[in-house]
């Protein structure tokens, strides 16, 4: 029986992460891998060529409401890492590749949880230091990558340089 190709979760926010998720597919799709992009609901995943699954995000509370954020975040990151348990299970992946924004956090933290192997990108909009989400992620993921060459004087020791997505 054949081996079925690894699959690779790629996680993104809207907009320009939801863009760079997009390329990355096309970068290590293939007959060999497969890749999944989970982002936030956003008009722009309906029109996408690969397996795009939705969610809603705590983080658009943070807009109008931080005070409903701040007492929710607790719980969302505590709940969240567990159903995306169920996403894992089902496709079971070789990696979870995250990209930028808060939205990854929980992500990080399923793929620690489940001792997956994690990859986070920085996102290349950051020139001079890096967010406050590759801070909290880097300390639990496998390897953190950034896309800006001026974050290599900021960026810690198991950071890496692979240029624009």
């Amino acid at each position: 029986m054949k081996n079925k190709p690894p699959t690779y979760i790629i996680i993104s926010g809207e907009g320009g992460h939801f863009e760079q998720a997009k390329r990355l597919c096309k970068l290590i799709t293939d007959e060999e891998r497969n890749a999944i992009i989970v982002t936030e609901y956003s008009p722009l995943a309906k029109n996408c060529k690969f397996k795009t699954i939705c969610e809603f995000n705590i983080s658009r509370l943070s807009k109008n409401k931080r005070l409903v954020f701040l007492l929710l975040m607790p719980v969302y990151l505590i709940i969240k890492p567990i159903l995306n348990y169920f996403i894992i299970y089902k496709y079971r992946p070789a990696n979870i590749i995250t990209l930028g924004p808060f939205y990854s956090i929980s992500w990080s933290i399923s793929a620690f949880i489940f001792r997956i192997k994690s990859i986070h990108i920085e996102s290349w909009s950051k020139f001079y230091c890096t967010s406050k989400t590759t801070k909290f992620v880097s300390k639990i993921s496998s390897k953190v990558y950034y896309q800006n060459k001026n974050l290599s004087l900021v960026s810690s020791k198991q950071s890496e340089y692979i240029g624009r997505l």
